[in-house]
């Protein structure tokens, strides 16, 4: 039977984060019928968190509730249940611990497994919820992120997208042993000596003394230059006053 035992709780002398003035068992009756459902969700919404900022006394009480009703196939608005769900245990998260009531974390803890369960429902929007209400999980955020992997990749990608912010989310609670390795960078090598010194040794880059070389005129053999003019004249007047 669902809701078993929520008559027996005095819900009059708990605090509420509004008005308090309302039929806590009666809201959620009404969340396993379809014309009520909705609007039982908005207004236990209101009621628990309202504009947030503590976690009233009410919530650790009706946490085990509000997670029977998610797993429940007869509630037509188990993604609105999950919202209340994780907005409190953000709340819970965020808040000074003056500010969450006490029953608050043992509440939290003894419910966790379903909420890890509803991980892999049928339907995605529930499967959505499940990992907003554990991404805000201070218990043991390296077993949320553990179940959040092992059921990667999602076929819904809206899903896929979640987790991936919910993952995000809890990288700075995660420890060392969950978190991939970095990887590893390649060693360096050290160059030869003989290497060394050729860097060191000045001198204009290869491929300029080729382009030196390439510009330069070709050689060519050495051609006999004519006599200078004087020479030439000397010989011609030996030649007329020797004797024949």
């Amino acid at each position: 039977m669902i809701f078993e035992g929520v008559d027996d709780i005095r819900w009059g002398e708990l605090t509420y984060t509004y008005s308090g003035r309302c039929d806590i068992p009666a809201l959620l009756r009404s969340l396993l019928t379809g014309d009520q459902a909705f609007e039982a969700a908005d207004e236990l919404l209101n009621e628990l968190h309202h504009q947030g900022g503590f976690v009233c006394t009410a919530a650790p009480a009706i946490l085990p509730f509000l997670v029977e009703a998610a797993e429940s196939p007869r509630v037509p608005c188990r993604p609105e249940v999950l919202e209340i769900i994780a907005r409190l245990a953000g709340t819970a998260a965020e808040a000074a611990t003056r500010f969450v009531a006490p029953g608050w974390p043992q509440a939290w803890v003894r419910t966790r497994p379903s909420l890890l369960a509803l991980l892999r429902d049928q339907d995605p929007a529930v499967r959505t919820g499940a990992i907003w209400a554990l991404g805000e999980d201070t218990h043991d955020p390296d077993e949320v992120a553990q179940a959040l992997v092992s059921g990667w990749p999602d076929p819904d990608v809206s899903v896929r997208t979640d987790a991936l912010l919910a993952l995000g989310a809890l990288v700075k609670r995660l420890s060392a042993a969950v978190l991939p390795a970095p990887p590893q960078q390649p060693r360096p090598t050290r160059p030869r000596p003989r290497d060394r010194q050729r860097a060191a040794r000045p001198g204009p880059p290869r491929h300029r003394i080729g382009l030196c070389r390439a510009a330069r005129p070709p050689r060519t053999a050495p051609s006999r230059r004519p006599p200078p003019v004087r020479s030439q004249a000397s010989t011609v007047c030996r030649e007329a006053i020797s004797p024949s």
